[in-house]
């Protein structure tokens, strides 16, 4: 499948040749193919923006799990500390 780029190019070349200069008519065929490629445009477009929806929704799931995360190291850190001044205060100075 080509891409918006490809296909606003296609579009944009086949607007040029859909009225005859000499006639003033619209070629139907031109007006066919101008359909279906504004279709596959507006199909393109629409899968980006779920791609992007998509995308929106991993990058919040993501931050969500950095925030836990977080909060669990720093939980663990916190037992640490508190482990290490358990053992501080119990030996009272002493060495191990």
């Amino acid at each position: 499948m080509a891409s918006l780029f490809e296909i606003n190019e296609q579009i944009e070349m086949l607007t040029d040749k859909l009225v005859d200069e000499e006639t003033g008519e619209i070629n139907e065929e031109v007006m066919a193919e101008l359909e279906s490629l504004e279709m596959d445009r507006d199909d393109k477009i629409e899968g980006c923006g779920m791609m992007m929806k998509q995308l929106s929704a991993e990058v919040e799931a993501i931050n969500e799990e950095i925030k836990a995360l977080k909060a669990r190291a720093t939980a663990k850190a916190n037992r640490h500390d508190r482990i290490g001044e358990y053992v501080k205060a119990t030996l009272k100075g002493k060495p191990f």
